[in-house]
């Protein structure tokens, strides 16, 4: 199983939103596509976001001004995490958002947009894990403004 680093900014919502949305919610937003930047172009996939598998760990951090880690996750199969989730697309373990509260929750929040491929919000169940390695902000190594890193 792979570890991936995931760095939440202050672009959708502060630390303490997303740390609400996993561990009340068991959810990390994260859109499966970008919208395409012409009108005439195609939908452009988040290629590192489709190499997330069910029962990886996820490390979620916070960047911004606080650079602090929120948790660490084990990535779920969201077919078997009860109705409020359905897989999203064949490959990875990215999930629909079929709960009401949580779709309520995302659009009440600035920042938070549905996939532009799926028309819903999509992102990765969690379940939240203890007694495991964690690196300070400082020590994993983030290229550039990516915010979804796999660690060696």
């Amino acid at each position: 199983m792979a570890a991936w680093a995931y760095k939440a900014t202050n672009s959708k919502a502060g630390s303490g939103f997303t740390q609400f949305l996993a561990n009340s919610h068991r959810f990390l937003a994260r859109t499966a596509y970008y919208p395409p930047k012409r009108p005439d172009t195609k939908l452009v996939r988040a290629a590192s976001a489709w190499n997330v598998a069910i029962g990886d760990t996820f490390h979620i951090y916070f960047g911004a001004n606080e650079k602090r880690h929120l948790g660490s996750y084990t990535v779920m199969d969201p077919a078997k995490s009860g109705p409020g989730f359905a897989k999203a697309g064949t490959k990875g373990a990215f999930a629909e958002v079929r709960d009401t509260k949580l779709t309520d929750a995302l659009t009440s929040m600035p920042g938070y947009k549905m996939d532009p491929f799926f028309e819903c919000y999509v992102g990765y169940v969690l379940e939240p894990r203890r007694g495991v390695l964690v690196r300070q902000f400082k020590d994993v190594r983030w290229p550039g403004q990516h915010t979804l890193i796999q660690l060696p």
